[in-house]
């Protein structure tokens, strides 16, 4: 029998929950959660770790640091993470990310042609939630946590790009506020961008 999340549930969790800057020894977490919002791996605790995702993410200037991170926590467990950050670093950020990553793994690794995001734009670039936590609105509660953070960056707008093929996904963000925009391919997948003015 399936038990279903009620709103006393909610509450309950609500009161457990906190959303904290993540530290360096989170580079594992934030890793697991980029590589789980682009499609190539999963949250959870069997998820394989990725050494060259984490060395990044231990670093202060790239694109997945540890700086651009938030962390929901549970009773002090790592429950949901996102990485966000100003457009105006993407570019250079971007570089530098994919080339270190690339000479960590020893083979070049192309970023792609297509911008994520652009200069006076606030970008949610990954976010997820372990298995467990699901159904409690932590993703929601770090987007709302990083929709202030934009505010207080001084940007007019907010961006991410969703997958073209999860309508579920984009119907999610709609009801937060966010409205489509362009389609775009990033390494040969098929995105929209969605963006909430500010």
């Amino acid at each position: 029998m399936i038990k279903r999340k009620t709103q006393t549930d909610e509450r309950n969790m609500a009161t457990r929950v906190s959303i904290c800057a993540a530290r360096k020894e989170d580079a594992p977490f934030i890793a697991k959660t980029v590589l789980a919002a682009m499609g190539l791996g999963t949250m959870g605790p069997d998820a394989e770790e990725d050494p060259a995702l984490v060395a990044i993410c231990k670093m202060e200037d790239t694109l997945y640091s540890y700086r651009n991170s938030l962390i929901a926590k549970v009773d002090g467990k790592n429950a949901g993470c996102l990485v966000a950050y100003p457009g105006d670093i993407y570019e250079e950020s971007r570089k530098k990310t994919f080339a270190l990553i690339g000479k960590i793994r020893g083979r070049e690794l192309e970023a792609g042609t297509e911008m994520e995001t652009f200069p006076g734009e606030y970008y949610l670039d990954s976010v997820a939630v372990e298995p467990e936590f699901r159904g409690y609105r932590l993703a929601e509660r770090l987007m709302e946590e990083g929709f202030a953070r934009a505010k207080e960056s001084g940007s007019g707008r907010i961006g991410l790009i969703a997958d073209n093929h999860r309508d579920w996904l984009r119907r999610y963000y709609e009801g937060m506020g966010f409205r489509e925009s362009e389609h775009m391919l990033l390494f040969g997948e098929e995105y929209v961008r969605m963006y909430r003015e500010l």
